[in-house]
């Protein structure tokens, strides 16, 4: 399974069949630092001073990193980071529907096209694989909490959660503080959630700045 598929298994509610909005920012965020970070786990690029740097361009036959590799690949000048955080956030929405659809095809969940008041248009995916959601949550509560050994996948993980504040929907309330080290400790060395992490501060620090009110 795919490391972005894991982070939409994770955010998604099992009940209401959907992504709550209390997780956007998680599957957006989580989508293309997991896209990123598979490439370079597989080899394809490479991560220097910030800059990505395409090592191999050959492809791995999975679509979705196929066609960010292919762009990268075409683009003219070197990028940052940053920008192709940026850039895939930005069709993050486009890239949740490939995976959802993946996701059917690997009989993980079917896709279900509903309507409300027999009017507006809904989707919702019904799990047919608990399984594999919980299996993805327990080897996350054994790397904090048991103190198994991370891999750069759950590591990415981890730190995306932690990233998006939502460490309180997965890990004992109780536990808060020793988590939170825990995970900040296993993701200080991950570029990908650094990167992450800065983008949403920056967004953050524009949201305040946008909504003070200047003293007459």
């Amino acid at each position: 399974m795919l490391l972005a598929e894991e982070v939409v298994i994770l955010a998604l509610d099992v009940n209401k069949g959907k992504i709550p909005f209390s997780k956007t920012t998680l599957v957006d965020y989580g989508i293309s630092g997991a896209i990123l970070t598979e490439l370079v786990i597989m080899n394809r690029i490479d991560i220097e001073s910030g800059i990505i740097k395409i090592v191999d361009s050959s492809p791995l036959k999975i679509p979705i990193l196929d066609n960010v590799l292919k762009l990268m690949n075409e683009t003219k000048t070197e990028k940052s980071l940053q920008y192709w955080l940026k850039s895939l956030i930005r069709s993050s929405k486009s890239l949740e529907k490939e995976i959802f659809r993946n996701l059917e095809k690997s009989k993980f969940l079917k896709i279900k096209k509903k309507k409300v008041l027999g009017i507006f248009p809904i989707i919702r995916y019904e799990i047919t694989n608990i399984e594999k959601k919980n299996e993805v949550l327990s080897t996350l509560k054994e790397i904090v909490l048991e103190g198994k050994e991370t891999d750069e996948c759950s590591t990415f993980l981890l730190g995306v959660t932690r990233n998006c504040a939502q460490i309180k929907d997965y890990f004992p309330e109780d536990r808060k503080n020793d988590i939170i080290k825990r995970i900040d400790e296993l993701a200080k060395n991950q570029i990908v959630c650094k990167a992450i992490q800065e983008l949403i501060k920056a967004q953050q620090q524009a949201f305040i700045l946008t909504n003070v009110t200047m003293p007459y």
